[in-house]
């Protein structure tokens, strides 16, 4: 919630998720010195998120009147696009995106154009799924996924002038301006030029036994659609990667996670050693004569400790 100077309020929830760790509030919305009914006839000024969120559904309400196809995922975009940043420049804990902007969410969607069009190999002509389309201009910055077909669409954009960049994992990145007409889909096709590729390859060994193969370990390369490789038996991995910097992951079980960047321009050999986790003891003690009030946790323990590889025993105290 924020004040009539877009302060953030004292008692404005602040992020992460507590769940997820997402980055939270999505936007925030007038909450101090809200004048607002009251029963008998009345006004009066109150605080609150309650006073905020009124504000936000109001928004939603207001551009499904002007736009009743925009769907859910959309009408988070077009608020969260066109709302005041605040704060610290992009989303942050405390205004997530900022201050949301009726006049400037409704002028989207009541007087947008669209931008369309198709991405391919350049040489081979097929469709890139998966290939990511970057508009900016106008004071928004918009992205969207080309399909299995290579096509992408762009919907509610602002009229004006922008800045386009095509990209995908293992070609060059295309970057062109183009111009947004009210009320018209503007069409921008994109043939992309595959990089180089080239053999990345490897062993993992134990850190303290650096003769020792880690046999069941996968190596990842961070932010590519490019698939997980387990190693052999020798703890060996190969894969073809493409030109540029990469950034390579190697995972195993009880053991901590190794991670390297390297610019790859030609075949190249990297090793891990990974430093083994130490053993894990989780002790239960809850829902048994001890304290048969609580509800059963373990199971948030046992997921934490899988994501992070550690190797653990469990101990039931009610069943001992």
């Amino acid at each position: 919630a924020t004040d009539s100077s877009d302060v953030i309020a004292s008692f404005s929830s602040r992020g992460p998720s507590p769940l997820t760790g997402e980055t939270k509030p999505d936007v925030v919305a007038p909450g101090v010195g809200v004048r607002s009914s009251v029963p008998g006839g009345g006004y009066a000024a109150f605080n609150g998120t309650s006073m905020a969120g009124p504000h936000s559904s109001g928004l939603a309400a207001l551009l499904l009147s002007v736009a009743p196809d925009l769907d859910l995922d959309m009408l988070e975009e077009v608020i969260r696009s066109t709302a005041v940043d605040l704060g610290i420049p992009g989303p942050d804990m405390d205004c997530g995106y900022g201050r949301i902007d009726a006049l400037r969410a409704v002028q989207r969607v009541a007087d947008a154009g669209t931008l369309a069009g198709t991405i391919r190999d350049a040489a081979t002509l097929l469709p890139l799924s998966g290939a990511v389309v970057r508009a900016q201009g106008e004071g928004l910055d918009v992205s969207a996924t080309a399909t299995s077909s290579g096509v992408y669409t762009m919907p509610y954009l602002i009229a004006g002038t922008y800045s386009v960049t095509v990209g995908y994992y293992g070609y060059e990145t295309v970057l062109t301006t183009t111009t947004i007409i009210s009320q018209t889909t503007t069409t921008l096709d994109a043939d992309l030029t595959p990089l180089p590729r080239y053999t990345l390859s490897g062993h993992v060994y134990n850190a303290i036994s650096t003769t020792i193969p880690i046999t069941h370990a996968v190596i990842r390369v961070l932010d590519t659609p490019l698939p997980t490789v387990s190693v052999d038996d020798n703890g060996f991995y190969s894969m073809t990667v493409a030109a540029g910097t990469a950034v390579i992951e190697a995972a195993a079980f009880s053991y901590a996670t190794g991670i390297t960047v390297t610019d790859i321009f030609t075949h190249s050999t990297r090793d891990f050693y990974l430093d083994p986790l130490p053993p894990v003891l989780l002790v239960d003690d809850d829902e048994g004569t001890l304290r048969s009030y609580s509800p059963h946790v373990q199971s948030f323990y046992f997921a934490a400790l899988d994501a992070n590889g550690y190797n653990y025993t469990y101990w039931d105290i009610e069943e001992s």
